[in-house]
Formats: structure tokens, sequence, C-alpha cells
């Protein structure tokens, strides 16, 4: 018989509690970047003002990362002056506190689509490039007139980087940055 009351009582604590608001992911931060043609030049390593280094960061192309964030998700899309199939080539970097530039993902092409955003420009409905990232860089919805997503684990940076390397038809993008992690 004390069995069954403790099995009763573990059951009636057990269906009552529900999760702390604390532990659900959240979004932590929106931040939105105007990417330029007129800004195209790369990254290179050893040209004064765009080596590696954490001092060479271009703040408007810049998104500073919330301290709880741990991954993110970007979307894209054009100003309102391009059309469907233009492209753009933008490499993302991330970079710790104090630490250089790391590749996340290289020679990213993204290609508008057919969707309008809500400012009138064009959805990118595609990306592609090469993963350099130590955990995986997932893109999702690509090359399907939707708006496709970029996504990936952000854990030990503090900065990440959107450098617009090159510019067909469009002449500025906007990087939607969406922040997650545990409050």
């Amino acid at each position: 018989m004390a069995c069954v009351c403790m099995l009763l009582l573990a059951g009636l604590l057990l269906s009552s509690y529900t999760e702390p608001a604390h532990a659900k992911t959240l979004i932590a931060k929106k931040q939105t970047l105007l990417l330029s043609a007129v800004d195209a030049t790369i990254l290179d390593g050893t040209t004064a003002g765009r080596t590696y280094q954490p001092a060479d960061r271009v703040g408007a192309y810049t998104v500073i990362l919330a301290e709880q964030c741990d991954a993110v998700e970007i979307h894209l899309w054009s100003d309102g002056a391009a059309t469907a199939n233009d492209t753009a080539k933008i490499n993302v970097y991330g970079y710790g506190a104090d630490g250089p530039a790391m590749r996340i993902y290289e020679a990213t092409t993204v290609t508008l689509g057919t969707a309008v955003s809500g400012v009138g420009g064009l959805y990118v409905d595609t990306i592609s490039g090469t993963d350099k990232h130590v955990t995986t860089v997932a893109v999702s919805d690509s090359a399907d007139n939707t708006v496709a997503k970029l996504t990936f684990d952000t854990i030990g940076y503090k900065y990440l980087y959107f450098e617009p390397e090159t510019f067909t038809g469009i002449t500025s993008c906007v990087v939607e940055v969406r922040q997650y992690g545990f409050n």
C-alpha cells in the first residue's frame, strides 16, 4: 500500500512540473547589416586595414554577439534595385573577444529568388559556399524561391564579420542575423 501511495504522489508531482523559462532557447537579439558593392575589399592577411586581426574588423559589417548566444540564423535580401538570379559573394568570419578572424563560410554565393521581402527587395533563395567552421554550417530552404537560411554554432565567438566580395546585379544586400541562446 505504501508503494502505491508513493507512486501516486510521484505521478502527481511529475505531472505538475513545468520547465523553468530560463531553460528555454530564445532569440537574444536580431540585427541587420547593409552590405554594399562599393566596399567589396576582401581580407587578405597582409594589407593594412585588411588583416585577420580584430582591429581590422569593419564596424559597419560586424555583428556583436550577445554573451548568451550559441547559434545564429542568417537571412538575406536585396535593397529593392536587384532582380531575380542576381548574385553576391559574401565571406563570413567569426572573431573571439581578442582573437584573429576565423573563416566560417567562404565564397558564399547568394542568389536572389522571386519572393518579395517586406521592404520591396527580393529574398535570397540560394546560398552556396565552402564550410570552414569547426562545426557544421547548415543551409536550409535553398533554391526554392523562399527564404534561404544559413545557420551555425557561435560558441567561442564574440563578433561575426560579413565581408562583401563581389556583387553581380545587386548594389546592396541586407543581412539579418538572429541570435539564439539560453537566457
